[in-house]
């Protein structure tokens, strides 16, 4: 048997399980010695990524494996954090531009392409993995993307961690209070954000529907409720992306993707004519009418709760 083939095997079948990527103690773990390792650098078989943090030759470079690249390079509890986190874990405010990671102390070179934060309050609870690769939990994600994007944005990624359950808002409560205490930017942002939302308030359903909401916000117009139930007696007519429940406005976000095709459609209709039946008014706003901030959907909104506000009781 070939030893050197043999340690060669074992190494490749490690990095393809970790995106082409190894370091030196897995090279030495699968039994090459100093010399031997020396040698395929100088071959050219690896390619050194960061210190002690290398590539096979051949496999193909992501944007996953220069993240774990940099989070092994950072050393003991350097994980993937902010924008590379929520990239990893789904929710807006993700990017692949860079790789973004936060350790106790990097002691590294600079190295383009790389984010890193410092800080010694990171514990266990803080960190999961995905892909492999090391990475900061949905709520620690979410605080932390509170210090590097906007106000905005960060609404959005907190909806949807809540829709799909990766977080509960005591969870994120409980998050607020320990790392306020530590100085931890993103605090704010985050605290702000769960104190505006009322007790039992449920998760938009989409990106588009939390755009929906801000954009009511930004035109001055009241807080709508959020995926409210409508009722009339004891029938239920449906449940719908926002409502003004004392004026008895609906409003939906109306996306082609959900909203094509003739069954669809027929069913839609048939939704809005219960709707307008119970004497609510259904007011669909599509991705054409948030451009630009929604200003003129949300002037057509405010004139008919202004209307149905001061009309007379029937």
């Amino acid at each position: 048997m070939n030893v050197d083939t043999d340690a060669d095997t074992i190494l490749a079948a490690h990095a393809a399980e970790h995106h082409g990527i190894f370091r030196g103690c897995h090279a030495r773990m699968a039994g090459l010695s100093k010399r031997q390792i020396a040698k395929r650098m100088a071959d050219g078989r690896w390619q050194t990524l960061h210190a002690d943090v290398y590539r096979v030759n051949g496999a193909p470079q992501t944007w996953d494996g220069d993240l774990l690249a940099a989070c092994w390079a950072g050393g003991f509890r350097a994980v993937a954090s902010h924008r590379s986190a929520a990239e990893l874990h789904g929710i807006p405010g993700r990017r692949r531009d860079f790789v973004e990671l936060t350790c106790p102390r990097w002691r590294r070179a600079q190295h383009g392409g790389v984010v890193v934060h410092e800080t010694k309050a990171l514990d266990q609870t803080d960190i999961t993995v995905v892909s492999g690769i090391a990475v900061t939990t949905p709520a620690r994600t979410l605080f932390d993307l509170g210090g590097v994007c906007r106000f905005g944005l960060v609404e959005q990624a907190l909806e949807n961690a809540l829709r799909r359950g990766l977080a509960t808002e005591e969870e994120l409560a409980a998050l607020v209070k320990r790392l306020s205490r530590s100085g931890r930017p993103g605090g704010p942002t985050l605290r702000t954000l769960l104190a505006a939302r009322s007790p039992g308030r449920r998760a938009t359903e989409s990106e588009m529907e939390t755009r929906l909401v801000q954009a009511l916000r930004a035109n001055g117009l009241p807080e709508p409720v959020v995926q409210y139930e409508i009722w009339q007696g004891t029938t239920f007519i449906g449940r719908v992306d926002a409502a003004y429940p004392d004026a008895k406005i609906a409003l939906e976000y109306d996306s082609d993707e959900f909203h094509s095709g003739r069954i669809a459609t027929a069913r839609d209709r048939a939704r809005r004519h219960r709707l307008i039946a119970a004497g609510w008014l259904p007011v669909d706003v599509g991705p054409a009418d948030l451009r630009e901030g929604g200003a003129t959907a949300c002037a057509a909104i405010a004139q008919a709760l202004r209307d149905r506000t001061l009309r007379p009781a029937s």
